[in-house]
């Protein structure tokens, strides 16, 4: 089945990260062209040579700043044109999906979406004279399919419900909203909630993600001027307001139990990790197909992704890749999910 027309379908991106220092092998995966990406196995029991099409590809040499201004820019004008954005970052453990997304390290140059996104965003507001903006913030991570507020910290879970604003899907409805007046006090929050992140070590990752991170900012528009409509019953002038909402999520990497030698607490929580991505990817064909049943009630992940995939939102899917020979695997199954998303449709809407 093709592939949807651009503006009707989520829009995917393929980041292959630099090669590790130690890596002394030529490269398995790497960017044909601006849009192709392939993936030699010479490991596997027949040799094999994978080709895969996205909308963009991002070699080793592209900077965050070049991933925020073809990925992360364009879902913004969606958002503050009151429609549903979200940016989504999918692939293995190691791959780059975290230096993508949260990176802040203090290095501006390196600064990933969540960062660019918070300055981009308040430098139109600032500019913009005919309207008045209400921006928020909310931050959970999900732990063992468990949601937890990264806001608060109380370590309490959090229960998703339908949402009540006619978006579809599910929301945490007792989750933390912060009111932000500038980018300093949105990304305040957002290093506050990072810290309260699990991480730990394993064999292939030193800093690896043991949850998915969902961050929320909702941003509310209200017209400077009256519009010309008045209420009837108070003679009041009616005011137009749009409500975008902006969701980025860095999903925690799928690791394999050999690759990782994951043990005790580190292994139970990679089968809940894998387990949520499984049912993220069987979401994922189900929307592709077209088929009558999606299984997004199966984990906390697709609940939470159900508005960001289920056709009214903007959405852009990264996927990180690792361009050694022994990712190669991981690399095919990971290009392979996003060939199928590109075939999921998306027409947001006001």
């Amino acid at each position: 089945m093709p592939a949807a027309a651009e503006d009707e379908r989520v829009r995917v991106f393929a980041r292959i990260r630099p090669p590790q220092a130690s890596t002394l092998t030529a490269a398995a995966t790497t960017k044909r062209d601006d849009r192709r990406v392939t993936v030699s196995n010479p490991t596997a029991a027949i040799s094999s040579r994978r080709e895969f099409r996205v909308d963009k590809v991002f070699d080793a040499t592209a900077t965050n700043e070049d991933v925020y201004l073809g990925v992360g820019a364009p879902i913004l004008d969606a958002v503050l044109a009151g429609c549903h954005g979200s940016i989504l970052a999918y692939g293995q453990s190691g791959s780059g999906k975290t230096y993508s997304m949260l990176n802040d390290d203090g290095d501006v140059a390196a600064a990933g979406i969540v960062p660019r996104a918070a300055v981009d965003l308040f430098k139109r507001v600032r500019f913009d004279q005919a309207y008045v903006y209400d921006i928020a913030i909310s931050m959970v991570q999900i732990y063992n399919e468990t949601a937890i507020d990264l806001l608060t910290n109380s370590g309490a879970s959090l229960k998703a419900t339908q949402r009540k604003d006619g978006a579809g899907g599910f929301e945490l409805a007792d989750c933390e909203w912060r009111h932000c007046r500038d980018a300093v006090d949105l990304l305040g929050n957002f290093r506050r909630g990072r810290t309260n992140l699990i991480y730990a070590e394993t064999k292939m990752n030193r800093h690896s993600s043991r949850s998915h991170c969902v961050l929320l900012v909702r941003v509310n528009r209200v017209s400077r001027a009256a519009s010309s409509s008045t209420d009837e019953s108070t003679g009041c002038k009616l005011y137009t307001q749009l409500q975008g909402l902006l969701t980025i999520v860095d999903m925690a990497g799928s690791e394999r139990a050999k690759k990782s030698q994951s043990q005790g607490v580190r292994f139970n929580e990679a089968t809940h990790i894998n387990g949520s991505l499984l049912t993220f990817g069987n979401v994922v064909h189900a929307l592709a197909e077209k088929q009558m049943h999606v299984p997004f009630r199966d984990s906390m992940l697709t609940k939470l992704l159900e508005s960001s995939l289920s056709g009214r939102s903007r959405t852009a899917l990264i996927v990180c890749v690792a361009p050694e020979t022994e990712h190669a695997h991981e690399s095919i199954t990971s290009l392979e999910l996003a060939a199928r998303c590109m075939r999921v449709e998306s027409r947001p809407i006001v």
